[in-house]
């Protein structure tokens, strides 16, 4: 479930298995005009959670991948 937190990021919670086949939890706060852009690229497994974790900036929110174009200031 998505659910918007107070400074207005939406919350992802996903289980996925790590590249030793454990399965992990990983959560990540979007940015909402990232979300598409997330939603759609785990929907097809383009990207894994873990991709858009490690380029979420130090606050913990994915606002698009560094020296992207679409990246966004939120």
């Amino acid at each position: 479930m998505h659910r918007p937190v107070r400074d207005r990021t939406v919350l992802i919670v996903a289980d996925f298995e790590n590249e030793n086949e454990v399965s992990e939890v990983g959560i990540l706060r979007i940015a909402p005009p990232m979300v598409q852009l997330v939603a759609s690229n785990l929907e097809i497994v383009n990207q894994t959670i873990d991709e858009f974790i490690e380029s979420a900036d130090d606050d913990g929110i994915f606002r698009g991948f560094p020296d992207s174009e679409a990246r966004v200031e939120w």
